[in-house]
Parts: structure tokens; sequence; C-alpha cells
């Protein structure tokens, strides 16, 4: 389903932040400052969503989209978020534009 004009500029700007800080602190690892961080916790459920809605991102915010979902930690709380079986549908539409 085609997103939101909104939810685009939102992925734009979050895209902008992660690389800017990709390309800051990138020498010192695969998360968002390096090391693995508070910050990495924050935005694991905008990982989720890029991944499903398949978010165009920059080379850098993409790097670091793929270290962070190959984490054993991130798959495992993935994979215990799908067994648990509570979809939730009015929240998996959020920031997409329904088809006429």
């Amino acid at each position: 389903m085609p997103l939101t004009r909104n939810f685009k500029a939102d992925i734009a700007r979050i895209d902008e932040i992660w690389s800017g800080w990709r390309k800051r602190f990138g020498a010192r690892g695969g998360w968002l400052f390096g090391d693995f961080s508070i910050a990495d916790g924050h935005v694991r459920p905008s990982l989720f969503r890029f991944q499903t809605y398949g978010a165009a991102l920059s080379d850098a915010s993409q790097a670091y989209l793929e270290h962070a979902l190959n984490d054993p930690a991130v798959r495992e709380w993935q994979d215990a978020s799908i067994q648990e079986g509570h979809p939730l549908p009015m929240v998996d539409r959020v920031g997409v534009q329904e088809l006429a």
C-alpha cells in the first residue's frame, strides 16, 4: 500500500537523523552511536516498521537497519512478538493510504 505524504516525511527525517549519527559515530561499531545504547532500544519499533513497509533509506541508515535487524536480541524480540499472536490492525495501518 502507498505511504501517506506525512509518513514519507517522517521516514525522511528519521533517515536524516540516523544517517547523521552513523556518519559521525559509525567507525565505533554498527549501532547508532557505535556501541549499543539506549538510543538503539528506543528506535526498535521503527526498525520493524521500516522492515515491514520497505522504507527507502540512505546507505548509512540502511546499513544500520540491517545491522540491528540481524542482532540476535532484536531477532528474539521480533520472534516473540510474532508468537504472541495479538495483531493490531489499526496500528499496522498507521501512515498507510487506503486504496480506493
